[in-house]
């Protein structure tokens, strides 16, 4: 289990090195010289490309079984953060900021088979959750360290180019444990391991019996709904920001609250998940589906509640989907680059949606989010019946 634990830590380094930046990426790049468009752009480039190489990076570490150089490739790319120093080029700041973010499409769908065919060894096959739930812990804490540390930072006047230099050390950091993971999985030979489904598995009989293939897709389907459905943070704090809801101060405190309540939440229901998938998946699905009901309400108390909904809802996603994707389906890494990327473009078409909707009715707003998750669980229920 340990592999799991610095594989978390690994995630942490690189989350807290990458969330640090992204705290001010906004007033760096004007500082720059860019204007609302072009950090627009820019934002919304990251996040495409975050997504987009899903697919074809995991397509070809399966081909080539690279899993481990994949995995590694990916994590490397996270140096150009720290590198953005030692540039003044507002040109050459954006084009380093996204090739850290292809970094993060290429290196994921590697990471997540590593970590369900470790779950799936002898001796932990019914941990999955746990397994999951362990790394997303120590994904979120390093989420929520990273801006909370740039923040202590920029409040004693300490400059961009410094605490981008500072960014080397998580940096580094992450590729030594790195190392030290890569040299002990490849000797143990962890993920030598016969991933084919046959009479003896622990797959149960009615999965036999059906086309593998169409269930994953089913599932990928209401994975796909369940993202069109989930508000992002930018609309959230529009709306709060538009309402009067929550003063501007204090919307930063609520979003570090979620990650954290997603970070302790990720971890107990994983181990929730192991013990009961059924009740821990549909508990956490009645907090995920009605969240915008509460996170979009005029009350501060209602919109409190709301914010530890969307925390749990992050946990959700971070853990829950993932260890049912693992568990039931025994997906090679190729699924899991279909799997985030039609979830990343069901999100941007979600919130696209959602965003304008908000500008003048935040009733179809709350209704298109829970609507959307609705169908998605109900496709998910059907994947839960096999």
């Amino acid at each position: 289990m340990w592999v799991i634990v610095i594989l978390g830590f690994v995630s942490l380094l690189s989350d807290f090195t990458y969330e640090s930046f992204r705290s001010f990426a906004g007033p760096f790049f004007a500082s720059l010289g860019a204007n609302s468009f072009y950090i627009g752009l820019i934002g919304g480039l990251a996040y495409f490309i975050s997504y987009s190489f899903r697919l074809p990076a995991g397509y070809i570490a399966d081909k080539f079984k690279s899993y481990l150089a994949t995995m590694n490739i990916g994590y490397y790319l996270l140096l150009c953060i720290p590198l953005i120093a030692f540039f003044n080029s507002i040109y050459t700041a954006s084009t380093l900021f996204l090739l850290e973010r292809l970094g993060k499409s290429i290196r994921t769908p590697s990471r997540d088979f590593i970590i369900s065919i470790i779950s799936q060894q002898s001796g932990i096959s019914q941990q999955a959750g746990k397994m999951f739930g362990i790394h997303q812990f120590l994904d979120q804490i390093g989420a929520i360290t990273g801006p909370l540390f740039v923040s202590l930072l920029l409040s004693n006047k300490i400059n961009y180019t410094s605490i981008l230099t500072f960014l080397f050390i998580p940096s580094i950091l992450s590729m030594f444990l790195l190392l030290i993971l890569s040299y002990y999985i490849t000797q143990r030979k962890l993920l030598h391991y016969n991933w084919s489904y046959n009479t003896k598995s622990q797959q149960s009989d009615n999965l036999k019996k059906i086309n593998l293939e169409k269930i994953k897709m089913i599932y990928i389907l209401s994975c796909c709904m369940i993202c069109l459905g989930f508000l992002d943070f930018s609309i959230i704090s529009f709306y709060w920001e538009q309402k009067k809801v929550i003063s501007l101060s204090f919307i930063p405190l609520l979003y570090s609250l979620a990650m954290f309540v997603s970070a302790i939440g990720a971890f107990l229901l994983g181990l929730w998940f192991d013990k009961n998938m059924i009740i821990s998946s549909v508990s956490a699905m009645i907090f995920f589906l009605f969240t915008s009901l509460f996170i979009l309400a005029d009350s501060i108390w209602i919109v409190f509640i709301g914010v530890l909904m969307w925390g749990i809802s992050i946990a959700f996603q971070g853990c829950i989907i993932k260890a049912t994707f693992s568990k039931l389906l025994n997906p090679m890494a190729k699924d899991w680059g279909m799997l985030y990327t039609f979830m990343g473009i069901s999100f941007l078409i979600g919130n696209s949606i959602m965003g304008y909707l908000i500008s003048f009715s935040t009733i179809y707003t709350i209704l298109f989010s829970i609507v959307s998750k609705l169908i998605g669980i109900l496709l998910m229920r059907e994947v839960f019946k096999v």
